[in-house]
């Protein structure tokens, strides 16, 4: 993709809210509006008013199904929308059905899941996810109480006002892996709608839009690297796909309680590719 294409697409998924207009964006990358919009289209097979507007309905679509507490009104003001008509309108031309139907609709989920693929004793899910932010605190992989550190991060975002979609989000880095006794190698947290958290940008976690290969788990955090080891070697190893990049996410899954809180059941998120 061409750089400057790619530096305003990125620069709309963070600044969507705001009213985005041709002349600014073609600026930002020191081209004329008439060239940049030909660009643009060329890059991206869309108008750059189509990706504007499909980068906020789906930004609105994650909210509904992540079951974000806030009005239609708010939505539609977070989401970069004059009103709540124009929003309700653009919804409904987009999904072909209106939010509040959307938000009930099993048709719909904040994971695609693509495809199932089972290699041997093992099983994953190719799936697709889309962009989230994560207010997270640090801890460690020993650490028996994780839904105690997910609560801290729930309360701080309650007090600084700051809407949360209610994913239970942990993300493992190569530390995890080499450095098991650290005291900082792992993060908790919880999704958050990220117009509400840019005054806590520091503490935020992104995690980029893509295919990952989940499946899961309910061994202890401690034993870590060893799950993900015998997945790679069950699993990936045999499979067409291989590691994007040297991280990975977990999802902390409904039904967890404090008393079991050592023994959690959760997803594992890992980046993938095609070999």
């Amino acid at each position: 993709m061409d750089k400057r294409i790619e530096k305003i697409c990125d620069y709309i998924k963070r600044h969507y809210q705001k009213k985005l207009l041709l002349e600014d964006l073609a600026g930002k990358v020191n081209l004329s509006p008439f060239y940049f919009q030909r660009l643009f289209k060329q890059e991206m097979n869309e108008s750059p008013t189509t990706y504007i507007n499909r980068v906020r309905l789906e930004r609105a679509a994650h909210l509904l199904k992540a079951g974000a507490e806030i009005s239609m009104a708010q939505m539609a003001e977070d989401c970069g929308f004059s009103s709540a008509a124009v929003f309700n309108r653009a919804f409904k031309q987009w999904f072909k059905m209106p939010p509040l139907a959307f938000k009930e609709s099993p048709a719909h989920s904040i994971v695609m899941v693509l495809q199932k693929e089972k290699i041997d004793n093992a099983t994953a899910e190719i799936v697709y996810l889309p962009d989230m932010y994560v207010y997270t605190v640090p801890t460690s992989v020993n650490n028996e109480n994780m839904l105690m550190e997910v609560e801290k991060a729930i309360e701080f975002c309650k007090q600084n006002k700051i809407v949360t979609t209610g994913r239970k989000m942990c993300v493992i880095t190569h530390n995890a892996f080499h450095y098991p006794d650290a005291k900082h190698n792992y993060h908790v947290g919880i999704t958050v709608d990220i117009n509400t958290a840019l005054n806590n940008k520091n503490q935020l976690f992104f995690i980029p839009e893509g295919k990952y290969a989940c499946f899961i788990t309910d061994e202890p955090h401690r034993k870590t690297r060893e799950v993900l080891m015998a997945f790679k070697l069950g699993w990936m190893d045999k499979s067409n796909y291989t590691w994007r990049e040297l991280i990975c996410y977990e999802e902390l899954l409904p039904g967890n309680s404090m008393e079991g809180s050592s023994l959690l059941q959760r997803k594992i998120y890992v980046p993938v590719k095609r070999k």
